[in-house]
């Protein structure tokens, strides 16, 4: 689960002021599980977890999904209006394209993952939530028996738009190099401004969106998870 701390009800402006030039503008910090210790899940919600990875083995069609979503923000994008809705519109759809590529980026990586006993131990081995993680020699069993429910989990949590993580797990369970992903590393930071600020940034100046830049983010969308989908195909049937 990931915890969301937020600072807007501080009353002391002295306070604010300074949680604020420590979060650089912001006023809610985000922890995902890897920031607050050992993940584990609740045991409680096995059945439902044990549900959730059938469901995610079984699904193949992250790509065609992804497909349809950035078929739909083309479509869109030819919709014409008045400058400020013009500009919303914009907004809208850039934060639908790289919404979309997170959703694939996990939807690839928990089927993947579900469906191969050798991503399943890459993925313990190489993450420090699991490679880091120390139990009592007695609870060895307990904890092999319930291995892909808690992988499941963990992955359930990730940020996959947080490339930071999700670029180099990629290349270390799965064997993909993204290569240069600049420009989506720009394109999520241009994404939080929309989600945030509704488009603008921190000194209040509106981001840099048109219709050729967002046809540009799903080119290269489009371009990564081709290069992905082949190579995980490929890997699934070796294994």
């Amino acid at each position: 689960m990931t915890i969301t701390l937020n600072f807007m009800r501080m009353r002391d402006p002295e306070v604010l002021k300074k949680v604020r030039k420590r979060l650089k503008g912001e006023l809610s910090l985000y922890l995902s599980p890897d920031q607050l210790g050992d993940y584990d899940c609740d045991d409680d919600y096995d059945d439902e977890w044990e549900a959730e990875l059938e469901w995610t083995a079984q699904r193949s069609d992250q790509f065609k999904t992804l497909n349809k979503q950035l078929e739909s923000v083309a479509t869109l994008l030819k919709v014409t209006s008045d400058p400020p809705a013009q500009f919303d519109l914009f907004v809208m759809l850039h934060t639908h394209v790289i919404s979309s590529i997170d959703y694939y980026l996990f939807a690839v990586f928990s089927h993947a993952v579900a469906n191969s006993e050798k991503f399943t131990r890459k993925l313990i081995e190489t993450v420090p939530e699991f490679k880091d993680k120390k139990f009592s020699l007695h609870e060895i069993y307990s904890e092999y028996e319930k291995i892909k429910i808690t992988v499941a989990c963990y992955i359930n949590e990730l940020i996959f738009h947080d490339l930071k993580k999700i670029k180099p797990m990629y290349k270390d369970v799965l064997g993909i190099d993204f290569g240069d992903i600049l420009w989506l590393f720009k394109a999520v930071r241009v994404r939080h401004d929309c989600v945030h600020r509704a488009g603008y940034d921190k000194k209040d100046n509106k981001v840099e969106l048109s219709s050729d830049s967002i046809t540009d983010l799903i080119k290269k969308c489009r371009e990564l998870a081709t290069r992905i989908d082949h190579h995980v195909k490929e890997e699934i049937t070796k294994t």
